[in-house]
């Protein structure tokens, strides 16, 4: 278990209860594998993979109460592929895919409800009006 930069520790840093506030290891001085950040609870807050020090497929965040708030899909540390955005009722918020780093093609955004309320369409990040 190491905290996510160059230095190594032995440890984890911990909330004042003693559970991990991060887990993850280094392979030649680069985070390596499954990381996972955690919530004090002891719920998870975000997960996902690092290869060589970058982050790779995909990676989730959640809300304290164990709702996923976020999904996205990295390579080579860059956006790439699809996201998904919920708000804390689990609901919805936003959808879209990216490509290194940049909005592509149709964005659709919702309301708390689970209505669509507005569609975008961006082209190298930039948005189409």
């Amino acid at each position: 278990m190491i905290w996510l930069t160059s230095k190594k520790s032995p440890e984890a840093p911990r909330f004042s209860g003693g559970q991990p506030k991060i887990t993850g290891n280094f392979v030649n001085g680069k985070a390596e594998g499954t990381w996972t950040w955690w919530y004090e609870n002891g719920s998870r807050m975000t997960e996902g993979t690092f290869v060589e020090g970058k982050r790779n497929g995909i990676w989730n965040t959640w809300y304290e109460t164990g709702i996923k708030k976020s999904e996205s899909q990295y390579t080579n540390d860059r956006l790439n592929g699809t996201f998904k955005q919920w708000y804390s009722n689990g609901n919805l918020k936003q959808e879209g895919v990216y490509r290194d780093d940049k909005r592509e093609g149709i964005f659709v955004y919702y309301d708390t409800n689970a209505r669509k309320v507005q569609q975008r369409e961006f082209s190298n990040g930039v948005l189409i009006e």
